[in-house]
């Protein structure tokens, strides 16, 4: 279990396991300053993905990739961990798959 900002995520990382808007990328490695965390985020044209850097310094800043909409199962706007395996060095020029970890909101913090 993950806890930021008061919301819950827990790790997934089967190749089945899909990811929705509001998940989370933890990268090993930063891109730039503090940039690890990022949330998925769909494109502005919602043909695909944008990762958009969580917290920090530069929250808000996009990651310079989309995730394209053929990530997605069919008629579903997610991204398929299985694609991200396969697609990964196309895509993502952070960081590799086997060394990200993926995170699945699960709930806000009960106050």
């Amino acid at each position: 279990m993950l806890n930021i900002l008061g919301a819950n995520y827990e790790e997934v990382s089967g190749s089945d396991d899909v990811l929705w808007r509001g998940d989370l990328f933890m990268f090993d490695e930063s891109c730039g300053e503090d940039c690890k965390a990022y949330m998925l985020c769909i494109s502005e044209d919602r043909k695909g993905f944008r990762l958009v850097n969580y917290v920090g310094y530069k929250a808000g800043a996009q990651l310079a990739t989309v995730i394209p909409e053929e990530a997605s199962q069919f008629g579903a706007m997610n991204v398929r961990l299985s694609w991200l395996l396969d697609n990964w060095s196309d895509v993502i020029p952070i960081g590799s798959f086997e060394t990200t970890r993926f995170f699945r909101w699960t709930s806000n913090q009960v106050v």
